[in-house]
């Protein structure tokens, strides 16, 4: 089993060196007009689900976060989820490059199909 991507983990060693809950969070979060829910939150901590990278400058503010903690989430984030931002980039092109292949194809199969004037 791979190793845990450090941006979640430091995510809740970071709360929890504030000593507030994931719903404590939440509510400071919604009073930085950031809404989200505590399930989205756990999500975030175990790196079930990746944050927008907007996320980290209201997770810093509400936690009164040093501009230093705030450099190494956002190096956390990037090397951590670099490869992710890959694989969806690679899943594009080749969603493009399939709907390219089967347009390409079409007209011909419709010459083929359709009567000679």
């Amino acid at each position: 089993m791979p190793p845990q991507p450090t941006f979640p983990r430091l995510l809740r060693a970071f709360r929890e060196n504030v000593n507030i809950t994931q719903s404590s969070l939440q509510g400071r979060l919604q009073e930085l007009n950031y809404p989200i829910d505590t399930t989205t939150l756990s999500r975030y901590e175990t790196g079930e689900r990746l944050p927008s990278a907007s996320f980290i400058p209201h997770f810093v503010k509400a936690l009164n976060l040093s501009l230093e903690d705030e450099h190494v989430l956002l190096v956390s984030y990037t090397e951590d989820f670099r490869m992710t931002a890959i694989e969806e980039y690679q899943k594009g092109k080749d969603h493009v490059t399939s709907i390219s292949t089967s347009t390409e194809q079409q007209p011909q199969q419709n010459k083929e199909a359709s009567p000679a004037d």
